[in-house]
């Protein structure tokens, strides 16, 4: 055999992985110029009708929907105190 004779063998190798990474880098690319489908987060100014969390709404709400008031919690609360330290 020929040793001085060239192969073509590792050229065509390298030439397929050449082109297998271009085309996933095209992919890869593509995906993230796609329009993103997530919702966008919406502020408390925005949509007024989204419920709010701080101390004062939630005691309001909670009044507006005829539950147990705050000053009744409270009482319970001593009772159990009261229970407790009679032990």
């Amino acid at each position: 055999m020929d040793e001085n004779k060239s192969s073509m063998g590792p050229l065509v190798g390298a030439i397929i992985v050449v082109v297998i990474l271009i085309a996933g880098g095209i992919y890869f690319f593509g995906k993230q110029q796609a329009p993103s489908t997530e919702t966008p987060a919406v502020s408390q100014t925005e949509n007024p009708g989204l419920p709010n969390d701080d101390l004062v709404s939630i005691e309001n709400d909670l009044t507006a929907a005829g539950t147990v008031s705050t000053a009744d919690v409270d009482a319970a609360i001593a009772d159990i105190n009261t229970a407790i330290d009679a032990k």
